[in-house]
This record gives structure tokens, sequence and C-alpha cells, in this order.
């Protein structure tokens, strides 16, 4: 319920439930215990941990993203996931805690842990694919404007309508009327909109905005101003398709997306590290895989800790 176990250990829990009606019992009252901490107390922890269990859960219409090689963990966790929704369901706790309620409807909530990218359908037909360490809200039914809200990294295939379609983000919005587009707007990282086809227009700050073609990325830059390059955009959607390109980028950078990608925690202290560029493409390879291709082609060393999911990066 921590989110904590490994491929394994999940399959192996999926198989005990099945064949272990007293485990699975126990694993019903462990669950309820946990509902109830979640309605009764207003505790950050708890509040944590029954998102991790949430994290699990998906509705029927979303389909994860994943590379060929997790397809039979992806296989396990949803038979596991339905188990879970069903007991959601008739304890009530699904409409509590995951999803929200307007005056007059429903609004959906998604979030994907780190590790995880999902593909989901939105109510007007217009397709999202949610990288990992993302959250995205939007209603059951769009009424006027199509509005969403985004944290973190979407790729966006947009039903062309009247209706503009509008992405908010903590750093501005992004308006459309159809279009396929992907904006990446972690609190903890740079913001970038990249255009793939259509137009989008973007209003970021006071009084700024700017129009991208097919082919461009809008990005906020050190002076904390918008500018406009032109980009090959399949080194910034590739993520969608389970890889994940780099070209000329900083290690620091790369560190970074690795961490979400893989769900862990890299620690990079050296900056001559930092400011190395890498260039390269991660697609099926394990951490331990893609760490001995660096390991080879740049000067530092590694160590893993297991027990904090801890990556360490030093200098050769």
């Amino acid at each position: 319920m921590q989110g904590k176990l490994s491929t394994a250990e999940e399959q192996d829990l999926l198989q005990k439930m099945h064949v272990d009606e007293t485990f699975k019992q126990f694993f019903i009252g462990q669950q309820k215990e946990l509902r109830e901490k979640v309605i009764q107390a207003d505790n950050p922890e708890v509040e944590q941990q029954w998102n991790r269990l949430k994290s699990r859960i998906r509705p029927v219409n979303i389909k994860p993203v994943r590379s060929q090689k997790a397809i039979l963990y992806q296989k396990a966790l949803s038979i596991a996931a339905a188990f879970v929704f069903g007991l959601l369901i008739s304890s009530g706790i699904y409409f509590v805690h995951f999803q929200k309620f307007s005056s007059d409807q429903q609004v959906q909530e998604i979030s994907i842990p780190y590790g995880g990218k999902s593909k989901f359908s939105l109510p007007d037909g217009s397709l999202v694919w949610l990288n990992s360490g993302s959250k995205l809200s939007y209603p059951s039914n769009f009424k006027g404007q199509r509005s969403i809200q985004l944290e973190g990294e979407a790729y966006f295939d947009v039903i062309k309508s009247r209706k503009p379609f509008i992405v908010s983000t903590a750093y501005g919005e992004i308006e459309v009327l159809g279009t396929s587009f992907n904006v990446k707007a972690y609190t903890d990282d740079d913001f970038q909109t990249t255009l793939v086809a259509g137009a989008v227009n973007l209003r970021v700050g006071a009084g700024t905005s700017i129009t991208l073609k097919p082919g461009e990325q809008a990005f906020v830059n050190e002076n904390n101003r918008l500018e406009i390059q032109t980009v090959e955009t399949e080194i910034f959607t590739s993520w969608k398709d389970g890889k994940l390109i780099f070209y000329r980028e900083p290690f620091e950078k790369v560190a970074k997306r690795m961490e979400r990608w893989y769900n862990v925690k890299i620690e990079v202290d050296n900056d001559e590290i930092k400011n190395l560029w890498f260039t390269g493409t991660i697609e099926m390879e394990t951490l331990s895989e893609v760490m001995e291709l660096i390991r080879r082609s740049m000067p530092l060393e590694y160590s893993y800790d297991q027990n904090t999911r801890t990556l360490k990066i030093e200098k050769k």
C-alpha cells in the first residue's frame, strides 16, 4: 500500500490474493483501516500513503504507455488495480478521494507516479499522454471552453472544435483549437511547450503572449523571459512512445529526466559532471544498463542504495 513493492513482489502479492482467501481478507482489512484513517484524520503522512495506493488505480479508459519489456508487469498491475478498484467502489472511497466535485459536475484528477506513463481520452475525445510525476485535472463534461489543469508533463492531441482548449500551468496558459503539442511544466524544472502540428498561443506573465508554429518550442530563459527556438520535436515528445532522447544535453538535466523515468533519486555533487554534455537514447534498457553505458563514455563512477532508491554519481 506504500507503493514500494518490486515487480516480482507485486506479482507475488497478486497471486497470493487469488489462492489464499485468508490472506485476501487480511489485505481487505488492512485497506479498510487505511480508508478510515484517511477519512477521519487530516494527516499529511496518511494522505501521502493513500495517494501512493491511489496511483495504482486507473479508470477503465486509461491505457498505460509502457515499453514492451514491461507488458507482463503492466498486465499484472491492471488486474491488481481492478481488484483494489472494486474494493474502493464498494466502500465509497472512490468518490471521496479519487474525484472532486464542483457545484454542478465532477472534476476528474489523474496522478501518475514516478516510473509510470498513461494514455487516456478527455470528454471531447482529445487524447492525452501523461508523463511520470504528473497530475491532470479536468471536468467530466466540457461546458463552454475546454479548460484543464496540468502539473508536470503531457502530450496532447486535441480534437478540433470552436471551443478553445486551454491548458493552465504554474507558468501560464496554452490555448489551442486543434493541434498536437507537448507541455513540460514541472515545478522543479524548466518550462517548455513544443508544437508538433497546428498552432498554439502562449500567455505567460503579465501581457506576454506568443504564437508557435510547428517545429517551434517556447521556453523560459535564465532572465525569466519567454523565447522561441526551432527544434527536432521527436527529442521532446519521444517519451510518450517509451523512449528518452538526449542531444547535447547537460548531464544535470539528463539526471533529472532519469529520476522520473526510473523512479529513483540521483545525486550528482560534482559540478564538472553536471555540466558534461550527453547524447543518446534510452528505450528498453534497465537503470543499471544505462549507467554502465554512461560510465564507459564519461569520467564517472556510481553506487546505488536499493533501500532508499538513491543513485550517487561521483567523478572517476
